[in-house]
C-alpha cells in the first residue's frame, strides 16, 4: 500500500514530497497510541502527567523540524510541480544583481536565465561562455554549422550557443522538464535561438541507438549532462554507453561530459569508461567567472583520436584568449592522474555506486 501511495497517488495529489512528513507524523502518532494502549508502558493510564507533557512536546517539535525542512521552502517560488521523475520549481532570484528565473530539480540546479531583455540570450551557470562545454562549443563553431546533440534538458541554456544553420537536438526524459524550458513563460532559451531545434521526449541512449539505425549524419558535439544530481542513470555511464557515444560522432566531433557533483567521483569512472573502449580522454576544470554569469565547472572531453583532442584544446585556448580569461582560467586533468583503476569498469551488467562516493 505505501509503494502504491507514493509511486502512483503522491505524484498526482502532492507537488513535493509530503508523504515524508505525514508518514513520520502517522508513525509518530501511532507509537503514541501503543504506549497508551500498553498497560505496561511508558505512557500507560496512571502514569505521570509529565510523561504525556514530554511525548506531546517531542512529537510537536519533531513535526515543526520536518515541515520547515529546507526541501520544503517556497520563498521566491514561482511555478513548482512533480512528476515520476521528482519535484520541478522554478525560483525567481537576483543573479549579479540581475532578476532571474531559477530552474531546480530538488537541490540540483537545472538551469538560470537572466530575464532582462538583453541578458536573457546569454548562457549562464555550468553552461556559460567561460565553461568547459562552452569554450568547447565555441571552438567547433569556427568550423562553419554544426550539429550538437544534448543529452538533459534542463532550461535549455545551451540553446542560446545555436546560430543559423545549426542543429541542436535535446533528449529529455521527463515531460514536464520540456514544458518548462519549450512552452513556460519562465524560460525562452530554446524559443530564442537562431539554430533549428529539435526535442525527442525519450532517454537519451535509446534515442542514440535509433538514429545509429537509421544511419543518421552523427554529430560535431555530444554533451552528456545527467550527472549533477546524486541519483545518476547508471545506464549512461557504462562501458556499451561510451561506444554507442564514439559511434554517433561524426569526424573531428566531441563528446563532453558533466562530472560536476557534491557527492559522487565522476573524473575518475569516465576516464576508466573512456579507456575502456579504446578513446583518448581529458578533463576541463573552469573557475567561476561572474563576469560571463558562469559557475565553475568539470567536463570531461573524449574523441575517437588524440588529434582532435588536441584540436579541441587548440580552440579552447583560442575562445579563453578572445573571451580575455586569466590563462589560469581551465586546468587540465589527463588520464596519468589515475594511473591504476580503483574499481571495476561499469557495464549494463555491473555497477558499484558506493565505489565512486566522493570523500567528505
Amino acid at each position: 500500500m505505501g509503494g502504491l501511495f507514493v509511486g502512483i497517488a503522491a505524484p498526482r495529489w502532492f507537488v513535493d514530497y509530503y508523504e515524508v512528513p505525514v508518514g513520520f507524523a502517522a508513525w509518530w502518532l501511532l507509537v503514541l497510541g501503543l504506549a497508551m494502549r500498553d498497560s505496561n508502558g511508558w505512557l500507560r493510564g496512571g502514569s505521570p502527567p509529565w510523561r504525556r507533557v514530554v511525548a506531546g512536546v517531542v512529537a510537536l517539535l519533531a513535526m515543526v523540524s520536518m515541515v520547515g525542512n529546507e526541501r520544503f521552502e517556497t520563498e521566491g517560488v514561482v511555478h513548482q510541480e512533480r512528476s515520476f521523475f521528482g519535484v520541478l520549481r522554478v525560483i525567481s532570484s537576483e543573479a549579479d544583481e540581475a532578476p532571474a528565473h531559477v530552474l531546480r530539480h530538488g537541490t540540483t540546479l537545472h538551469g538560470l536565465q537572466l530575464t532582462g531583455v538583453n541578458l536573457r540570450r546569454l548562457p549562464t551557470s555550468y553552461y556559460g561562455f567561460a565553461g568547459g562545454v562552452g569554450l568547447a562549443l565555441q571552438g567547433a563553431a569556427r568550423k562553419g554549422p554544426i550539429r550538437v546533440g544534448v543529452i538533459g534538458l534542463g532550461a535549455g541554456t545551451l540553446a542560446a550557443y545555436g546560430r543559423q544553420g545549426d542543429l541542436y537536438r535535446f533528449y529529455e526524459i521527463d515531460p514536464a522538464v520540456i514544458a518548462l524550458a519549450q512552452g513556460s513563460e519562465f524560460f525562452t532559451f530554446l524559443g530564442d535561438s537562431r539554430a533549428e531545434i529539435d526535442i525527442i521526449e525519450t532517454d537519451g541512449r535509446l534515442a542514440l541507438e535509433e538514429e545509429e539505425r537509421l544511419q543518421e549524419s552523427g554529430w560535431d558535439v555530444l554533451v552528456v549532462d545527467a550527472f549533477s544530481s546524486a541519483a545518476v542513470p547508471v545506464h549512461l555511464l557504462t562501458r556499451e554507453a561510451f561506444s554507442l557515444y564514439a559511434r554517433r560522432l561524426a569526424p573531428g566531433g566531441v563528446v563532453a561530459i558533466h562530472v560536476s557533483n557534491r557527492h559522487l567521483a565522476l573524473t575518475e569512472l569516465t576516464f576508466e569508461l573512456a579507456r575502456s573502449v579504446g578513446l583518448p580522454v581529458l578533463e576541463l576544470r573552469t573557475a567561476s567567472a561572474p563576469a560571463l554569469n558562469t559557475v565553475s565547472s568539470r567536463w570531461v572531453m573524449m574523441a575517437r583520436k588524440p588529434e582532435h583532442l588536441s584540436s579541441l584544446l587548440e580552440s579552447v585556448s583560442d575562445a579563453q584568449r578572445s573571451l580575455r580569461l586569466p590563462r589560469n582560467h581551465v586546468g587540465l586533468g589527463l588520464p596519468d592522474r589515475f594511473p591504476s583503476p580503483r574499481f571495476s569498469v561499469w557495464t549494463d551488467d555491473y555497477s558499484d555506486l558506493f565505489g565512486i562516493l566522493a570523500p567528505p
